[in-house]
């Protein structure tokens, strides 16, 4: 995936995460439905599955500290 794709995916994820009281959507409950969709792989293992989740709720959470104000859709 290329890092504007990642760009516009995880600003848009953590955009629906922003408001998860009101959409029910927290960046847990949005890890497990992008997380296997992000870091795909021909061969996955059951055990992979909690920890691509936990890679993109982190990053999710974390959006603001990983992405740059340079690189960030929106300042």
């Amino acid at each position: 995936m290329g890092k504007d794709l990642q760009l516009i995916l995880y600003f848009s994820v953590f955009s629906v995460a922003a408001f998860s009281k009101e959409n029910r959507m927290p960046a847990s409950n949005l890890a497990i439905v992008w997380g296997p969709c992000i870091f795909t792989s021909e061969q996955i293992v059951f055990g992979d599955i909690g920890r691509m989740n936990t890679l993109t709720k982190l990053i999710i959470e974390n959006y603001e500290y990983i992405f740059s104000e340079n690189e960030r859709l929106v300042n």
